[in-house]
């Protein structure tokens, strides 16, 4: 809807201004609309995935009591706060960088402070909000696991990767020590502009199904990149 407005601006202010500036307004909108494309082909893919994984026949499939699931849950949460949080502060650091350079380089260093700083306050302002996104998602989430070769549900999320610029990179299992269960632990790896995302999952695997690892992690470890 951005992108389309953005058009219609463009036009409007070709029409009855006869700005060139226009062309910025054009260039923005044809980009949103490109992002609107990709992201919506990117959600096609990944809901044709799950779809696949919930109706197919999985590598396991079960579900754990509450206290099991608020015990991953709280160590799921922390990983995803500090991942982000270490993304954040690298951020942080190249725009604190720029913001003490540039303006010993380029003659307007002042619009580049003032650009600089917005854009870390652009950073830390998306951090918050997608990692609180993020964990009331899976505050919300139900105690179901289901695991797939090629994808896994873990709270209500899917998170897959046999899709393009992502694959599976480790994976390792913890037998249960007597205090609870074991713990299964899957790394994937998603493709980005910035570098790879490494994302890490936590399943509890109930005592019924230990017998079942050797053969999952023998089929998982057959798909590590």
């Amino acid at each position: 809807m951005l992108g389309l407005g953005l058009l219609v601006a463009g036009a409007l202010l070709e029409a009855s201004a006869r700005s060139m500036d226009y062309y910025g307004l054009s260039a923005v909108g044809v980009f949103f609309l490109i992002a609107a494309f990709v992201t919506a082909g990117m959600y096609y893919k990944i809901e044709k995935e799950y779809r696949k994984s919930v109706g197919g026949k999985p590598l396991l499939r079960y579900t754990v009591e509450n206290s099991v699931m608020q015990e991953n849950l709280e160590r799921q949460i922390e990983d995803l706060q500090s991942t982000n949080r270490g993304l954040l502060l690298i951020m942080l650091f190249f725009c604190g960088l720029f913001a003490i350079v540039l303006p010993f380089i380029l003659e307007d260093g002042g619009v580049m402070v003032v650009i600089c700083l917005s854009l870390a306050a652009f950073l830390f302002l998306a951090e918050r909000i997608i990692t609180r996104y993020r964990v009331g998602k899976l505050r919300k989430g139900t105690g179901e696991y289901v695991l797939t070769e090629n994808g896994a549900v873990i709270g209500g999320e899917f998170h897959g990767w046999n899709m393009r610029g992502t694959a599976l990179t480790g994976v390792e299992y913890q037998p249960a020590n007597g205090s609870g269960p074991g713990v299964l632990q899957i790394e994937y790896t998603g493709q980005g502009l910035a570098g790879d995302n490494t994302q890490r999952l936590f399943l509890p695997i109930p005592a019924g199904l230990e017998g079942k690892m050797p053969e999952v992690l023998t089929i998982l470890n057959q798909k590590i990149a």
